[in-house]
């Protein structure tokens, strides 16, 4: 299952795959893929399934005014996403990629999108949820 954030051009910039779940409690292992501006990184998070709640429920937020914005971050600070609309349907995304919990290597960015990318990010954020959550 994935997360995928696109630029303006419809370009995949960053993806966070779901690659199992790692117990009960909601831990998930995912790998991380950045790719903007020939320059690209890869690496393995954890993440909480928690972490997904409130990022979809700003996100429908954002699809449905353009205005606001929606925020993603893992509990151990591995990706953190602020998404923010302008109202006329452009998405400013900022974010900060760390590998490992010792935070020796980020990766800070921003990049240009557009409305088009929300709704299938929502569903995206709904399928993990879905998946992974206990029943």
């Amino acid at each position: 299952m994935l997360l995928t954030i696109k630029n303006d051009g419809g370009q995949s910039i960053l993806l966070l795959e779901v690659i199992k779940q790692e117990d009960a409690e909601g831990w998930l292992y995912a790998n991380v893929k950045f790719d903007y501006k020939n320059f690209s990184a890869k690496f393995t998070i954890s993440l909480m399934l928690n972490d997904l709640y409130p990022f979809r429920d700003e996100l429908i937020k954002l699809n449905s005014s353009l205005t606001g914005t929606a925020n993603f971050s893992t509990i151990e600070q591995n990706v953190i996403l602020k998404l923010t609309g302008d109202g006329l349907g452009h998405i400013k995304i900022n974010g900060v990629l760390r590998h490992d919990s010792e935070y020796d290597l980020q990766l800070h960015f921003d990049f240009l999108s557009d409305q088009t990318f929300l709704p299938p990010l929502v569903k995206e954020c709904n399928d993990i949820i879905d998946q992974h959550q206990s029943h």
